[in-house]
């Protein structure tokens, strides 16, 4: 049975990348989606992904059942730890700072009417990522980056190594262009109240 991702509803120029990783097999692009879908969010604390939830929240909104948010910590030290400090309570300090973000992503979702639920990881980012959207039974993971530079998407990044591990389809928001959008929508409503203004 064919299985759709969820791609852009209208025109996003340089805004959103969607992308079927070879590892996702059965999947295709429709111009519509073909039913509900959960997506995966992974958040960090750059928190560019507020943009990817943004995109889900106005674009794709009628059309996902839920989202769970990932955050990925690393894996706390085993060396150079003083007595002081143990393996423990470093790893208790990043599962809060993951919930702190989380928390954050949650907000962005009130009042949305779309399910979140969340989780703090420890491992390598990418594993990790496509691991728990296995696991979660995921019908995609919604990524945001700063900028589509192809050689970042083609090494080097935790976004381009999910797109080689993946096996749901990958959306990738732009959060350069994502925010110059909103900038300019807000300057645009700006206008006609400073035009009145200075009338």
């Amino acid at each position: 049975m064919q299985r759709y991702a969820l791609s852009p509803l209208g025109p996003t120029p340089e805004q959103v990348l969607v992308a079927i990783p070879g590892r996702a097999r059965d999947w295709t692009i429709a111009p519509r989606n073909r039913g509900l879908h959960r997506l995966l969010v992974p958040v960090d604390s750059s928190l560019r992904a507020l943009d990817a939830l943004r995109y889900i929240i106005e674009e794709l909104g009628d059309y996902v059942a839920g989202a769970h948010v990932v955050n990925v910590q690393s894996p706390a030290p085993t060396r150079g730890i003083t007595p002081l400090v143990g393996v423990e309570t470093i790893a208790a300090l990043r599962e809060a700072a993951g919930e702190r973000i989380i928390a954050v992503a949650r907000e962005a979702f009130a009042g949305s009417g779309i399910p979140v639920t969340g989780e703090v990881a420890f491992g390598a980012p990418a594993e990790t990522i496509c691991r728990i959207a296995e696991q979660r039974r995921c019908t995609g993971i919604v990524i945001g980056r700063n900028g589509f530079e192809l050689h970042h998407l083609i090494r080097g990044s935790v976004a381009a190594k999910v797109l080689q591990l993946a096996t749901v389809p990958v959306t990738i928001v732009n959060t350069r262009t994502a925010a110059a959008a909103r900038r300019a929508v807000a300057g645009a409503r700006q206008t006609p109240a400073r035009q009145a203004a200075c009338a």
